[in-house]
């Protein structure tokens, strides 16, 4: 947990070939890329941090230890390490299990990744 949302200039960008699968079949009309970024969000008033496993221009997929509810809403911020820009997004939750969440974006400000 974190006290507020902060900004990752500075931090070095990375991306990764995960080595396990944490979720089903890929449903998706686009591919995610692996990644590895530093996120952080809020649900239901709760402030979490962790990683971005992999993203594209309709969602992502976060690392977390715990089960949300599919449907809440989620408020996402991370840095692009494309464009080094902020963003800060809503979001819902599309599932959840005890290893990540996928994260579908209601609108994003700019393409990622």
């Amino acid at each position: 947990m974190i006290d507020n949302f902060e900004n990752y200039r500075g931090l070095p960008n990375s991306t990764f070939e995960p080595e396990f699968k944490i979720h089903g079949p890929n449903r998706r009309k686009e591919p995610r890329t692996p990644c590895l970024i530093p996120a952080h969000y809020n649900i239901n008033q709760r402030l979490y941090s962790s990683f971005i496993l992999d993203i594209n221009s309709s969602g992502v997929c976060i690392k977390t230890d715990q089960a949300f509810p599919a449907g809440a809403n989620i408020l996402l911020q991370y840095l692009d390490p494309h464009s080094n820009r902020s963003v800060l997004t809503n979001a819902l939750i599309a599932w959840s299990n005890t290893a990540a969440i996928g994260v579908k974006f209601n609108y994003h400000p700019f393409t990622p990744i």
